[in-house]
């Protein structure tokens, strides 16, 4: 078996899915700013743009449901174009070292075990998906069959979990394992932004319970030495996984060709964006406290409707943003953000 150095499971949380036109009403940075003012945190977040538009899948805390539900109502444009679902949690796995053979094998897993994805994402080092709290369990047996873990890992389950109170204050959860603060700063601390050019983004629709007699297929795939920066999906209806890969043309050209052979159904749906170019970040404590999303969007002012894509994942910023935009990019964060020197 593949070895992994360890697996986490969040508690409870509810999901929000927010559909936009091609038009850009700018619904995506409104959302992220009516939660900073609500002082809700965002625990995920993954959103993907094409020529139909617009698609984000987000996640927050189970503690916040009625605000977000009341957040939700009180704008118009958001209860036309938001879905809300409860009872979802995170599973993460680390670390992915940046090759596919930690998602193909837990998502073939996962898929056997008839545990539905609503989204998937990786960040620098781990692999976060969103599934059903109530299959949360049952998610980590399947993946300590299917990989070996160091013998020192972290516990899946926090101890502990400390929620922001209604004055502000931390507030004990018995759920969890693990002691986190909650806390707010008035500019947001990064270790700095990294730029990458000349990338591909390959998109491929898959289907949501992937077929036995793909099974192999999955496999041989996942055996691709194909090495990427980003990976993220999230589930279109009930039927279709859209699955997108951001990597350097080389390693993404073996990879589409063996897709193609392998899952024909997959290769017919097959769309490759190109150049294309990425910044990410990373922060302390960007899974801690809210208001990231927000304070990102608006460094980045008007400029959000250039976005290819975006992943909010564990402590990780990923933008993804057609040729020529990147340097400007950085700038407008740069200014907003405070970093190292």
């Amino acid at each position: 078996m593949t070895g992994i150095n360890g697996l986490k499971i969040s508690g409870e949380l509810c999901l929000v899915v927010l559909y936009e036109d091609s038009r850009g009403s700018g619904l995506l940075p409104a959302f992220c700013r009516l939660l900073a003012g609500s002082q809700i945190n965002m625990l995920f977040l993954s959103t993907e743009s094409d020529a139909g538009g617009t698609r984000t899948t987000c996640c927050v805390d189970a503690a916040h449901e009625a605000l977000l539900k009341s957040v939700l109502r009180a704008e118009p444009m958001l209860q036309e174009r938001a879905e809300f679902t409860a009872g979802v949690g995170l599973l993460t796995l680390f670390p992915h070292r940046s090759r596919l053979t930690l998602f193909g094998r837990s998502l073939r897993a996962l898929t056997q075990a008839d545990l539905r994805v609503f989204a998937v994402a990786s960040s620098v080092g781990t692999l976060t998906y969103v599934l059903e709290y109530a299959q949360l369990d049952k998610a980590a047996e399947v993946m300590q069959a299917c990989f070996e873990f160091a013998g020192n890992h972290a516990p899946f389950k926090p101890d502990l979990l400390l929620r922001r109170g209604p004055c502000g204050g931390p507030e004990a959860s018995s759920e969890t394992k693990e002691t986190r603060a909650v806390y707010w700063e008035p500019q947001i601390k990064t270790y700095g932004f990294q730029v990458v050019k000349n990338l591909a983004l390959y998109t491929y629709r898959l289907p949501a319970d992937l077929p036995a007699e793909w099974t192999p297929a999955i496999k041989r795939i996942e055996d691709e030495a194909t090495r990427f920066h980003l990976l993220h999906a999230q589930l279109r209806g009930s039927f279709a996984l859209d699955l997108q890969l951001l990597c350097e043309p080389e390693q993404g050209a073996p990879l589409t060709r063996r897709i193609a052979v392998e899952i024909p159904a997959a290769g017919d749906c097959l769309l490759v964006t190109a150049p294309v170019e990425l910044i990410f970040f990373q922060g302390p404590h960007f899974g801690d406290r809210f208001g990231i999303a927000d304070f990102t969007f608006k460094a980045l002012e008007e400029k959000t409707d250039v976005l290819l894509a975006a992943v909010f994942a564990c402590a990780s910023i990923y933008l993804m943003l057609p040729e020529g935009a990147a340097d400007e990019t950085r700038t407008r964060l740069a200014a907003a953000f405070q970093t190292p020197g």
